[in-house]
């Protein structure tokens, strides 16, 4: 359990580095590593039976999650329809390979 409480940590720590960053184009990682975190506190809270924190931690990984969807919903209206359908071709070829 130790292990896994420094290995939130420890992502926190890179989620909160990348997210202060001015790097706007890989905060959506940034916001993917805060939701593995707060997924691995919410685990550990739970293993506690501390409720409060983990529906704080809960909320947290979901707010995290929902910027992250959000995040990849506004870079997909950016697309243009080629660069769009030059993607979807892509995980289609990835597919077929499989």
């Amino acid at each position: 359990m130790l292990i896994l409480r420094w290995h939130a940590f420890a992502i926190a720590f890179a989620s909160v580095y990348i997210l202060t960053r001015p790097a706007v184009d890989i905060q959506w990682f940034g916001w993917s590593l805060s939701t593995v975190s707060c997924l691995l506190w919410f685990i550990v809270a739970r293993k506690d039976k501390d409720l409060p924190r983990s529906l704080m931690e809960l909320m947290y990984l979901l707010m995290g999650f929902g910027v992250y969807i959000i995040g990849m919903v506004i870079e997909l209206e950016s697309l243009s329809d080629i660069e769009l359908e030059t993607r979807l071709l892509r995980v289609k070829w990835i597919k077929s390979a499989r």
